[in-house]
């Protein structure tokens, strides 16, 4: 045998070329065509199951809340808007006087408003009603009912009056009033009300005329039936 190098004899070394050629090219066509058992595996770190905190976003208000959770621990500013019907008989006619009223005041995160309210009521004769109004409002969300009262003085707009033939000049007199509503929250800023309560209004008048009565009292008893809106 005739040796061409340190290791293989040259009868060798030609035909183990060949077939290292042959083996390299079968074993890469098998890694091309995805045969699992050449696949090389190799080593590798599966970290471990990762759990995601889900923080819920608080940024968004629901509308259904009611406005007494966003009050601040002082307070917050809210005016009322409202119309009735001050139905009942008296000692003048049988009429049904119309009521118009504004309320401004500071609602509190307990529920409890204290505000002060004017308008102008059709009575005989047409009044300025001013009074002290306060309201406690017992739930805090949705539909929730409440509680009010007020008291303060009706100044007369048309001061002069015809009674029985005579006639008198009304100065005005106390009124106070109380009774229940429920509210119903349109979104976190507003609502709108209905009320039912009783209503007590006094006027004292007098004759300019000699020869008849000096003095005349009006006391109007009522029942209250308003319908209005809150914003705050």
């Amino acid at each position: 045998m005739k040796k061409t190098g340190k290791f293989f004899p040259a009868d060798i070394k030609i035909p183990f070329i060949t077939l290292s050629l042959v083996l390299l090219l079968s074993h890469g066509n098998n890694l091309m065509a995805g045969n699992p058992a050449d696949l090389i595996m190799t080593n590798r770190v599966i970290p471990p199951e990762t759990k995601i905190n889900v923080v819920p976003d608080t940024t968004k208000k629901n509308n259904r809340q009611h406005f007494l959770d966003g009050i601040p621990s002082t307070g917050e500013y809210m005016a009322s808007m409202s119309m009735g019907l001050l139905a009942g008989s008296h000692d003048v006619s049988y009429f049904i006087p119309v009521s118009l009223t504004v309320s401004q005041g500071v609602l509190s995160r307990s529920g409890i408003y204290v505000g002060l309210s004017a308008g102008i009521e059709t009575f005989q004769p047409d009044i300025l009603p001013i009074a002290f109004d306060f309201r406690y409002y017992m739930l805090h969300r949705g539909v929730h009912p409440w509680i009010g009262a007020k008291a303060g003085y009706s100044i007369t707009l048309n001061n002069q009056y015809y009674f029985s033939l005579n006639s008198y000049n009304y100065s005005g007199g106390p009124s106070a009033g109380a009774g229940g509503g429920v509210s119903y929250d349109i979104n976190n800023k507003s609502s709108v009300w209905f009320y039912l309560g009783y209503r007590y209004q006094k006027l004292q008048g007098k004759s300019p005329n000699n020869g008849y009565p000096q003095e005349n009292i009006l006391k109007y008893n009522r029942i209250e039936f308003r319908i209005g809106i809150s914003l705050h």
